[in-house]
């Protein structure tokens, strides 16, 4: 009997020890900014948590804007979600509604739009 509980507890541990592992993985990578592509053709850049659902938070949406005067091409523009009177603080994505998502390239103008507004 005593083998049965020691074996059963150790299985548990082991368990627990995986979930916590892949928790921390998942808060790991959040740390940095992710880019979402949704099928609605909305593009969202936040910190993603992939484990247990995935969540976006310190979320941005790219939009699009008018074209530029002077160089005729629309522009695209970031615009944080929080801060308004109807942004949620996190938003849960729906798995079947993403067509890719990854990492945000520092360098990138995304990626600088978002340094220069958290440094303002």
């Amino acid at each position: 009997m005593p083998k049965k509980i020691i074996y059963t507890v150790l299985i548990v541990l082991v368990l627990a020890a995986i979930i916590a592992g892949v928790w921390l993985a998942s808060s790991l990578k959040a740390r940095k900014y992710s880019v979402v592509y949704l099928s609605s053709k909305e593009i969202y850049v936040g910190h993603l948590h992939t484990f247990p659902k995935l969540v976006l938070t310190e979320g941005y949406v790219l939009q699009s804007a008018p074209a530029d005067a002077q160089s005729g091409q629309p522009s695209l523009q970031l615009s944080p979600l929080s801060g308004k009177a109807w942004a949620p603080a996190k938003i849960y994505l729906n798995r079947d509604q993403i067509l890719f998502y990854g990492p945000l390239k520092e360098d990138s103008e995304a990626g600088r739009a978002i340094k220069a507004q958290a440094s303002k």
